[in-house]
């Protein structure tokens, strides 16, 4: 009864804010294809899953996931660009992919701001600095001496170039101001592997990917990148608190192709905030250690402010430690 209820709501809801009346809101026509450029599994594939299950039963369209990885999701947003003639075909990005890819990859062959148009942002996921045991540090400020001490002897791992754990080790090397060697890998699989059989030092990356391995002690987490500590790992400390000014979002966002008519934008977005009000969707997100937005930050228009933000923040440190 309360899941019928909260159709009709999301079905008005598209309705209000997509115009003024029945007469006024777009609807799709066919099946939505969302573009997730990332391998199935992991933290952005999950959360568009989650959410694109109730955004059907209020588009009244089957809303699926079309998997393209490749080049730290370089390779599936040009895809995106390539095929998307109108909002039957969405893109999920995430901070690398409209943050930090700018920044790392100099040709990487699209504008995050002037390409595409927001739709709104889906969940954010924390992140955690995890170490192999073999280095015998227990702490932030253990791993910051022995990074000094040893420099490009200490390999951090990341899931590829313009990747959020990329833009996560350049942010702990400006703020250690160390030069440790950057190993790349396929995806943060492989780099895990690479972790937990210690052939590299260190991987930064979002907390859903690497919870297990730290529960079964397989690795040390050292801290949870932010101000707040993680309800997943609630004994692990946040930087924020241990003084050291790494702070990043790994927030995930849907994005249609630019000039996308506004109506169309509006109805999307509501379906959106729809299915992350949903108290299904809402729980399995938030039993990942998800941040879920408000109305305020859930708009189109926030997102875009963000990405703007996003992509001038990370150029600084990038070009602070290329120097």
């Amino acid at each position: 009864m309360i899941r019928t209820a909260l159709r009709v709501f999301g079905a008005t809801t598209l309705l209000l804010l997509a115009g003024h009346g029945p007469a006024a809101a777009w609807q799709p026509d066919r099946a939505i294809r969302v573009i997730v450029p990332f391998a199935a599994g992991g933290p952005s594939d999950t959360i568009a899953r989650i959410v694109a299950t109730e955004m059907s039963a209020v588009l009244h369209q089957p809303v699926y996931i079309d998997n393209i990885p490749g080049a730290g999701g370089a390779t599936g947003v040009k895809r995106f660009l390539e095929e998307a003639y109108d909002s039957h075909t969405l893109l999920v990005g995430h901070m690398g992919t409209h943050g930090a890819a700018p920044a790392l990859k100099s040709d990487i062959g699209y504008d995050p701001v002037k390409d595409f148009a927001a739709i709104g942002l889906a969940a954010s996921t924390p992140m955690v600095i995890t170490v192999a045991p073999k280095l015998g540090v227990k702490d932030l400020a253990g791993l910051s001496v022995l990074m000094r001490t040893r420099g490009s002897e200490m390999h951090i791992a990341h899931a590829g170039q313009g990747s959020v754990s990329h833009a996560a080790a350049m942010l702990l090397q400006s703020s250690f101001g160390t030069t440790a060697a950057l190993s790349s890998y396929q995806g943060t699989g492989p780099a895990l592997n690479d972790l937990l059989a210690d052939k590299v030092d260190i991987l930064i990356d979002q907390i859903v990917n690497i919870a297990p391995a730290i529960a079964a002690k397989r690795v040390q987490a050292l801290a949870v990148v932010g101000s707040r500590r993680s309800e997943i790992l609630p004994s692990v400390a946040a930087t924020g608190e241990l003084g050291f000014n790494v702070e990043m979002n790994a927030w995930n966002a849907f994005f249609a192709k630019k000039d996308t008519p506004p109506d169309e934008i509006a109805t999307i977005n509501a379906a959106l905030r729809y299915a992350l009000n949903d108290p299904r969707s809402r729980a399995r997100l938030l039993d990942l250690g998800a941040d879920i937005p408000d109305d305020d930050a859930g708009t189109p228009g926030a997102l875009a402010k963000l990405v703007k933000e996003e992509v001038e923040r990370w150029a600084e440190p990038h070009l602070e430690i290329r120097r």
